[in-house]
């Protein structure tokens, strides 16, 4: 296997999300550095960002390589009818999470991999909730390559 560039696979992850329709419409971004003033945070924010990269040795000469990636789902809530738009947020973390369980993950033209392993953490953010009235749930998904 020849190594594929962590925001390679980025990239594959936000096309996907990207070309997939959801409750709440949104456009994913890869950023390789996501750092946000979470005071002016307005709009629905889906943010793609590699996290990690595993090179596992699976015979002479093979490797394998574990990619980490994880997806932040950001809003400002609005003063009234918080609760609504927190449950409408969490079912489009869901419908994420879903998405990148169950559809394979274009990394190059013809290469397919799938996430082997989908994890929801945190759920939302009760100190983003607490202090900027900010959603922030994360999505984290791995996938392999060999």
């Amino acid at each position: 296997m020849s190594i594929v560039n962590p925001k390679q696979m980025a990239d594959a992850i936000s096309t996907l999300l990207n070309g997939t329709s959801f409750s709440i419409p949104f456009e994913s971004q890869v950023l390789l550095k996501p750092l946000f003033d979470l005071t002016e945070l307005g709009d629905l924010k889906v943010t793609v960002v590699p996290v990690s990269l595993g090179l596992e040795k699976i015979a002479r000469g093979m490797s394998s390589g574990q990619y980490e990636i994880d997806i932040a789902i950001q809003q400002k809530l609005p003063a009234e009818d918080m609760d609504a738009v927190i449950e409408s947020l969490m079912e489009l973390v869901l419908e994420i999470a879903s998405c990148l369980a169950n559809s394979p993950i274009e990394y190059e033209t013809g290469k397919h991999t799938t996430a082997i392993k989908t994890e929801i953490k945190p759920i939302y953010s009760m100190e983003h909730l607490a202090e900027y009235k900010v959603f922030t749930s994360v999505v984290t998904v791995t996938c392999k390559v060999t």
